[in-house]
């Protein structure tokens, strides 16, 4: 009851000690200021008006502009007027296209009538001065590029590839059905290896190395004794590939400015060595030639993507040398195998 009271006080002083209305002990707030009178606007200036615009002298009778240089059909392969041919069978280190050929090449399966410079109707994407067609002017012969992005040496092909690739064994076979390679053939070049390396039923989690060793012996002396029994006179040449290391279980991812970065990734050696060997048995087996681009091309060469030569042969992953595929040949070394090539042809 004390309590009640006391609230009772407190809320009598709130109210006000003078027994005033609280209405009452607040001042009033002085009125709004009233509107004055409206001014009217100034009138906006007006822009002057533009000049008549120039117009185009007629051109003299007769004479009309040239059309614009657009031309997406590819070019005819070297010599084709000579019977003696060059046949070049291999994956992306032969047919040397651009990304951009590649996804184009991709997307020319689901709409054939596509047209684009560096797909030939029925082939893959290729580089109009790839080594093969160098190859060819220097060796006079009529080129037949059967190249192709992901080709594989032993590894089938299957329906979600990520890049639709065929093998070097069906290469032959499309070459001798269009009877490209045949008698009249005298040089034949054959680079495949790595591609297999990555196939999803050829990890080594699903093979062993003799098992791909074997398996790579079997298809690849099964091409190339193809080729011999159709055309007997060629010479056959197995192509290897620049050393993709710093010879230090390095990797070289980079290659601007002068500046080379080396990653640790032991496993492109371990691959590269074994893709050599497959190589260099598959020649001595079948009695063909093997260049052996791991030794001619290679850090200690000053020629590989590791190297700062601007001159280099191969590219690293990112390099500011002229190039066309990441991690392949460069245009220098792309030179530089046909000048190989026609020496060991000779």
């Amino acid at each position: 009851m004390k309590i009640r009271k006391f609230c009772g006080v407190i809320v009598a002083l709130a109210i006000g000690a003078s027994g005033l209305p609280i209405a009452e002990a607040a001042p009033a707030l002085p009125p709004l200021p009233q509107e004055g009178p409206t001014l009217p606007l100034p009138p906006l200036p007006q822009a002057p008006p533009l000049p008549p615009l120039p117009q185009t002298p007629p051109l003299p009778e007769g004479v009309k502009l040239p059309a614009a240089p657009v031309n997406l059909q590819s070019q005819p392969q070297v010599n084709q007027n000579v019977r003696e041919s060059y046949l070049s069978f291999g994956d992306s280190v032969a047919a040397n296209p651009t990304a951009l050929d590649i996804a184009v090449y991709k997307t020319k399966k689901n709409v054939p009538s596509l047209e684009w410079p560096t797909i030939r109707d029925g082939s893959c994407a290729q580089d109009p001065n790839n080594f093969a067609v160098q190859a060819a002017k220097r060796t006079g012969l009529r080129l037949e590029d059967y190249s192709c992005p992901g080709a594989t040496a032993y590894v089938e092909p299957h329906g979600n590839d990520a890049i639709p690739h065929d093998t070097v064994r069906q290469q032959v076979e499309r070459a001798i059905a269009e009877r490209k390679l045949d008698a009249n053939t005298r040089l034949v070049t054959i680079s495949a290896g790595v591609n297999d390396t990555y196939q999803p039923n050829n990890l080594p989690s699903m093979t062993t190395q003799p098992q791909r060793m074997a398996r790579y012996n079997a298809e690849m002396t099964g091409a190339i004794n193809r080729v011999k029994s159709v055309a007997p006179n060629a010479k056959v040449i197995l192509l290897g590939i620049p050393d993709e290391t710093d010879g230090r279980n390095h990797t070289c991812g980079s290659n601007l400015l002068g500046i080379t970065s080396h990653w640790y990734f032991p496993l492109v050696a371990y691959y590269q060595d074994e893709v050599r060997e497959q190589q260099r048995l598959a020649a001595l087996d079948t009695g063909s030639e093997f260049l052996d681009m791991v030794a001619e091309i290679s850090f200690q060469s000053g020629k590989n993507g590791c190297s700062n030569d601007p001159g280099r042969y191969g590219a690293s992953i990112f390099d500011d040398s002229p190039h066309k595929l990441a991690g392949h040949l460069t245009d220098a070394g792309h030179e530089y195998y046909a000048r190989r090539i026609a020496e060991t042809y000779r």
